[in-house]
């Protein structure tokens, strides 16, 4: 696998005891597990082909002494491995609980290779309170960060000697409260490292892992891909906003951001156009496939040929509607339009030096977008390449003012304008057509009924059959021009453009007062925020407009 393909990242939690007896013999368990075992933590089986997408590791810990810096040590052994600590207190009050100066300087050594360093606590213990208190508070400080380091990783690492815990916030309360949260449990004993446990729990997502081989296996061309990155690097940049920024801002997104756009983008294009077709071929199938039917049953000559063509029609319709769940294209585009978005934003928000945050969901994507889902892993890791990008002066905050008001929030608007008159359009025009098959169908079932009534006089005989033929199909078309409206929600994105453009030119205003980089910071992460709901309100609307058979 090259080097520049996503990985699988596993975030490990850490819980255990200070105090350790052996611990060249509790790192090689831990080792060993890590590099041959792992596998048995997803919550199903994969099979060889799966193999293709590397495992990296991020080691979550308060770095206390013993098996926090011991599992967290032997964690950074492995390629691409991060770490990340969360201190219980603030550093000042953290350090105290150390035995010395050794311990000090390790603890330090091991936060300065940290992706990450934060406390749960930003301000000192109050010290004027009693001895009894403050020790209390410390207490539930240490609770507090196991419980944290817990529902933030997705494997916990315990090291373990099987007893109840000795305080609040032991190591048997820290696995007691994994197994509630159905946590993967990795359990070595520190007494016989060599015994160790392996519990699933709700398992590792293989529906993550899946799609993030997806991503990697894509296949582009090289040149396929450079046309695109560069067609993009000159709509951002060969602009007059755009060359006013610094080359070193263009160049690190150009290399660190552009790339994964592309890639994500052309799959997001692939996939919508599979599933635009598959929708057309279903809903165009479907009337033709009564038509053969009707044709069969007024035409007895003919019924041969006619059920035979109904017969292929269904056939062809449950086909491609197979096709297009087993190749996921609908999920491909959906998701994959999302990340594309994601990193959109994030190339505005670079341009003037501000790191987006990581993806945050609502309470009601989260059925649909699990925390662990690949999309939250594969952007996190992206993020976690890219270089900092701070502005120099206050001249280059005023161009970024420029570059997002004209290539962000201006190509938002004219692309949300469009999008509504469009999809308001196409809507109107399909409800027409869709109302006049029905009335059509109306007219038919009426002219057949006057046959009836008038005793088939005149030269009514010569239309019966036609009318029949027209009363059973126009429904069926009317169903079918329906639900090309329902599958491409038309409606709705009209709608939604709308509010949109109207919430974007109301920040566009805001842009336009931007004094300096402080609060031009604060409003970018507004920004973000807003393409992010307006992109997971796409995507739950988007995802369960499934192509059906009518």
């Amino acid at each position: 696998m090259a080097f520049g393909d996503i990985p699988f990242r596993v975030r490990f939690g850490i819980t255990g005891h200070r105090a350790l007896a052996d611990l060249e013999r509790i790192g090689a368990s831990v080792r060993e597990i890590l590099k041959n075992r792992i596998w048995e933590l997803f919550d199903r089986p994969l099979s060889t082909k799966h193999r293709d997408t590397d495992l990296a590791y991020t080691v979550l810990t308060p770095l206390a002494e013993g098996a926090d810096r011991l599992v967290a040590r032997e964690v950074l052994r492995f390629p691409r491995a991060e770490i990340e600590v969360v201190l219980p207190l603030a550093r000042e009050d953290y350090l105290r609980d150390f035995a010395g100066a050794e311990s000090k300087a390790e603890f330090e050594e091991l936060c300065g290779k940290a992706r990450h360093v934060h406390s749960l606590r930003a301000l000192p213990l109050e010290s004027d309170g009693s001895a009894a208190a403050l020790e209390e508070d410390r207490k539930r400080a240490y609770e507090e960060v196991g419980l944290y380091t817990v529902d933030h990783c997705d494997v916990l690492i315990a090291v373990w000697d099987g007893k109840p815990a000795r305080g609040r916030g032991g190591t048997a309360d820290i696995v007691a409260y994994a197994r509630k949260s159905k946590r993967p449990l990795i359990i070595v004993s520190a007494d016989n490292p060599e015994q160790t446990i392996l519990e699933k729990g709700a398992g590792l997502s293989l529906r993550a892992y899946d799609r993030i081989e997806m991503f990697n296996r894509f296949s582009v061309s090289e040149q396929e891909q450079r046309d695109y990155a560069d067609k993009m690097h000159a709509d951002l940049f060969a602009t007059p906003e755009g060359q006013k920024l610094s080359d070193r801002v263009k160049d690190n997104i150009r290399e660190g951001l552009l790339p994964w756009y592309v890639r994500a983008s052309l799959i997001a294009k692939r996939s919508q156009k599979r599933y635009f077709r598959t929708g057309l071929i279903v809903y165009a199938l479907t009337p033709l496939a009564v038509a053969a039917v009707a044709v069969g049953i007024l035409e007895p000559d003919w019924a041969l040929p006619a059920f035979l063509a109904e017969f292929l029609f269904l056939l062809i319709i449950y086909g491609v509607i197979r096709v297009a769940d087993r190749r996921k294209v609908h999920k491909k585009w959906v998701e994959t339009r999302f990340l594309a978005e994601r990193i959109r934003s994030a190339i505005f928000l670079l341009s003037c030096g501000v790191k987006p945050a990581a993806v945050s969901l609502s309470p009601f994507m989260k059925p649909a977008l699990r925390a662990d889902d690949w999309i939250v892993r594969t952007f996190d890791e992206i993020m976690a390449r890219v270089g900092d990008a701070a502005p120099e002066d206050q001249d280059a905050c005023r161009d970024g003012v420029a570059f997002i008001r004209a290539r962000w929030i201006g190509d938002q608007i004219g692309f949300h304008a469009a999008k509504a008159e469009k999809s308001g359009r196409l809507s109107r025009m399909l409800e027409k057509a869709g109302r006049a098959a029905f009335l059509a169908a109306i007219g038919a079932s009426a002219w057949h009924l006057i046959s009836l009534l008038t005793g088939y006089g005149g030269f009514l005989p010569a239309l019966e059959k036609p009318a029949i033929f027209l009363a059973i199909v126009l429904p069926a078309l009317g169903a079918a021009i329906g639900g090309v409206r329902t599958h491409r929600e038309y409606s709705r994105l009209e709608k939604r453009s709308q509010s949109m453009e109207a919430a974007l030119r109301e920040l566009d205003q805001k842009f336009a007062a931007v004094a300096g980089f402080e609060e031009l910071q604060a409003l970018l992460r507004e920004a973000d925020q807003m393409m992010l709901q307006e992109t997971q309100d796409w995507m739950m609307l988007m995802r369960f407009a499934k192509v059906e058979a009518i």
